[in-house]
């Protein structure tokens, strides 16, 4: 999954994606709706997300929890901090403290 992806993801904004496992290392079927990757079932997703705006709404929300705790700045900085052997640098910056 490209990088580009997200900033789309952190929207707020429902994601359809194929159920491919490039996507499903970061997305279920609580933060996206997942499809087989063919024409009729990628269009039954499309249709499912435009008759039903509550579960656009609850996918797009619950995906961007998951992207700002998982996948944000401060996420990696948390990750990051706790993977230096010292708590002499600030994992933001790099710079000894």
């Amino acid at each position: 999954m490209g990088t580009a992806i997200y900033f789309y993801l952190d929207s707020g904004k429902a994601v359809l994606t194929s159920n491919l496992p490039t996507h499903t290392q970061v997305l279920g079927h609580k933060t996206a709706m997942l499809s087989h990757p063919h024409p009729k079932a990628f269009s039954k997703g499309i249709v499912s997300l435009v008759e039903d705006s509550d579960l656009g709404l609850q996918l797009g929300a619950a995906c961007k929890i998951m992207i700002q705790k998982n996948h944000s700045y401060s996420a990696f900085c948390e990750k990051l901090g706790s993977m230096l052997p010292t708590t002499n640098v600030n994992p933001k910056t790099g710079e000894p403290v």
